[in-house]
């Protein structure tokens, strides 16, 4: 028996067990660095997808947690672009969904039409913050509800790197990407942000009010999206759901690395999104300046794979096909690629609002 095998035969164990009913086959659909999911069919013909999740978020709390609970609230509120949740098991990290028969979306695939799906489950997200804000509910991963805020965390994130032992190869393009571009990219946008709120009347420490707050998934995009046959969008990965800034909402939603749509489609998206919370008359000036600051965010993301934990997650989680020396040299690439994208637009938002 292969050690897929012998992970399947558990997995059906434990499944069986949680919904009371035998299962006919386990298929491994899905891998990622922090999760692994399968196609569950049981014997009375029932579909399912069981979810296995793999260490903590970056503020060290349970993905199951955050995930399952915020998809009950979604649910629960009317939400049906989101999975089902079904019942979980919080010692062993699964969790079960209802299965959801639908395809990944290619970004050539993307259009108008999907664009506004999007923009209207924005919209509800907007909506339930509104209706729900005494709730119970916990910040996103990260959340930023200033422009300090981001510039903290992306201190935080370059200490991290900075602080890796390591040497040779890509380790020392690391550092030298680091510490002679990247540093001075972010005094000179952080500087140039900081400024520009208070041009607009605003700070950078100013802490956003709970009322302007909404709910985001965090990690929002076609990415972690399926297409129905009907043509419907269900959004996917909500491992980081909670409260946030529209501002990052729309941001990360146009930064994704895994995003990459037309221009006019990008417009669309950051327009709308932007009427959707016309009450906020400080969205638009807060958007401008914050936007290159989650740009720099983003390189630093796609750094993580030089962090030991990172790497230890990838051996967990995944048969990658590329090495992890292969993957550092690659994600340098498109950092210093990205960065001299973020440098070169940060004083003019590129979106049409």
């Amino acid at each position: 028996m292969t050690a897929t095998d012998t992970t399947d035969h558990k997995l059906a164990a434990e499944v069986s067990r949680l919904l009371n009913i035998p299962v006919a086959s386990v298929a491994n659909i899905g891998t990622g660095r922090n999760s692994r999911v399968y196609r569950i069919i049981c014997d009375d013909g029932s579909d399912y997808t069981a979810k296995l999740y793999y260490g903590k978020t970056m503020d060290n709390r349970s993905r199951l947690d955050v995930e399952f609970s915020g998809l009950n609230f979604l649910r629960g509120a009317g939400v049906r672009c989101v999975p089902e949740p079904v019942v979980c098991d919080e010692k062993n990290q699964l969790a079960i969904y209802r299965f959801i028969d639908g395809r990944q979306i290619g970004s050539d695939e993307v259009g108008a039409g999907e664009i506004d799906q999007c923009l209207s489950f924005v919209k509800e997200l907007k909506e339930l913050a509104r209706a729900n804000m005494r709730e119970n509910l916990w910040p996103a991963a990260e959340a930023c509800f200033s422009a300090q805020d981001i510039i903290d965390n992306l201190v935080s994130r370059l200490d991290l790197l900075n602080a890796i032992d390591e040497n040779g190869g890509a380790y020392q393009e690391l550092k030298d990407f680091l510490h002679n571009r990247f540093a001075p990219a972010l005094e000179t946008i952080s500087n140039w942000a900081t400024l520009d709120l208070e041009k607009q009347g605003g700070s950078a420490t100013g802490c956003l009010p709970d009322d302007k707050r909404t709910l985001s998934p965090s990690d929002f995009g076609f990415h972690n999206a399926l297409l129905l046959g009907n043509g419907r969008v269900v959004f996917l990965d909500f491992e980081y759901f909670g409260w946030d800034d529209p501002a990052k909402l729309i941001s990360d939603f146009l930064l994704h690395p895994a995003m990459k749509l037309d221009r006019h489609l990008n417009d669309r998206f950051a327009k709308g999104a932007v009427k959707i919370f016309e009450s906020d008359s400080a969205l638009e000036p807060r958007l401008k300046a914050v936007y290159p600051l989650f740009g720099l965010k983003w390189i630093l993301i796609m750094l993580n794979v030089f962090i030991p934990e990172y790497s230890r997650a990838r051996g967990n989680v995944a048969d990658h096909k590329e090495s992890l020396e292969g993957a550092r040299e690659r994600q340098l690439h498109m950092a210093c690629s990205r960065l001299d994208h973020v440098v070169s637009e940060y004083q003019a938002f590129p979106f049409d609002l």
